[in-house]
């Protein structure tokens, strides 16, 4: 498994071109071509239903899922649904050619595209998903999950599509905590492990990283929260993906950012980095405090040089981040690790 090369620079989120009409209170994507009259028109409707999640929690729940040969269910190209208006919705499509998934208003204008959270496995598939997306208005939305090339490999066709819209009350609380998993698990069927951290404050995207035997991440413990008791304080981590190196990487730098996204557009020094848009968000300083008056703590950046992320030895790669100053300042005494101070602030654990 490569290993990330060293950042220089550090970057921010991706300013797509945005639209507003006086009609709307919303932003639309201005790059990506808006549906047609015929294609909302032939969308199938998802229909919701409640269900529980695994923590015992109402959602409304609509889906479809199928195989191209064994369960050929319709493979529309557009898809819709109804929503409420301020509620969360959290949208994944899979199959195997990589999906990606667009979501248009009533007018058939883009309002959010989703980002990939996991890439090709051992059993083919490839996911794209939209997490905590607000529905701006009642009403109708579009989606087309773009299952590309669907039925045009060696694969079997299987493909799914699903919309859950969390409605227990509490969901909103836990949207602080962040969810530390380290690329380590092996095994036969398993794909290959890179020893990196991925760090996602979306109890969906968590519960379904847990949910697949095939991936190699393992939950590990969180050092600190994220910023959420003074949202107009706080500042995004951007997050990206490298299918080259089977690793994310995060930074709150808009320099680093832009340059990352610059280098991979050309592959200079084999960056190959997809921007995945907003992590979660943090704090620049330890100003802000929490509802027990507790300032924002210090979150630590170091550098692990080496290939299985075992610093003793040097040989692991990636960055980790902890709001534990004795386990850094531990860490950093290690051969092949490179401290790199503080990375942001976050708030305290429990807070």
């Amino acid at each position: 498994m490569g290993i990330m090369a060293t950042c220089e620079a550090g970057v921010e989120l991706c300013k797509f071109p945005l639209k507003v009409s006086k009609a709307m209170t919303y932003p639309t994507i201005d790059f990506i071509r808006d549906l047609t009259s015929l294609e909302k028109n032939s969308a199938i409707e998802l229909l919701f239903k409640p269900e529980k999640n695994q923590n015992g929690f109402l959602e409304d729940y609509a889906s479809i899922v199928g195989m191209q040969v064994l369960n050929p269910a319709p493979r529309n190209p557009v898809y819709k649904f109804k929503a409420e208006k301020g509620a969360n919705y959290f949208i994944l499509a899979y199959s195997p050619n990589d999906p990606n998934i667009i979501i248009y208003d009533n007018l058939g204008n883009a309002v959010a595209n989703g980002v990939s959270i996991d890439h090709r496995g051992v059993d083919g598939l490839r996911i794209d998903v939209e997490r905590d997306w607000i529905a701006p208005y009642s009403g109708y939305f579009y989606i087309k999950p773009e299952w590309k090339g669907l039925g045009d490999s060696e694969y079997s066709g299987s493909y799914a599509l699903s919309v859950t819209r969390n409605i227990d009350p509490n969901y909103f609380a836990s949207k602080d905590k962040v969810y530390v998993f380290k690329s380590e698990k092996t095994g036969p069927k398993v794909e290959p492990n890179s020893h990196s951290y991925f760090y996602t404050t979306s109890k969906e995207e968590a519960d379904f990283i847990k949910s697949q035997p095939q991936m190699p991440w393992v939950e590990k413990t969180a050092t600190f929260e994220a910023a959420h008791s003074n949202p107009a304080l706080s500042v995004p981590v951007h997050r990206f993906f490298s299918e080259k190196y089977q690793s994310h990487f995060f930074t709150i730098s808009n320099e680093e950012k832009n340059q990352i996204i610059d280098w991979s557009s050309t592959g200079k020094n084999d960056y190959d980095w997809k921007y995945e848009g907003e992590g979660f968000r943090v704090y620049t300083d330890p100003t802000p405090k929490d509802a027990l008056g507790k300032s924002a703590v210090p979150v630590y950046r170091m550098w692990l040089n080496d290939k299985d992320f075992n610093p003793n030895n040097g040989e692991s790669g990636g960055h980790y981040f902890t709001a534990d100053q004795s386990e850094y300042e531990s860490m950093v005494k290690l051969t092949g690790v490179n401290g790199e101070g503080i990375a942001f602030y976050g708030e305290v654990l429990g807070a």
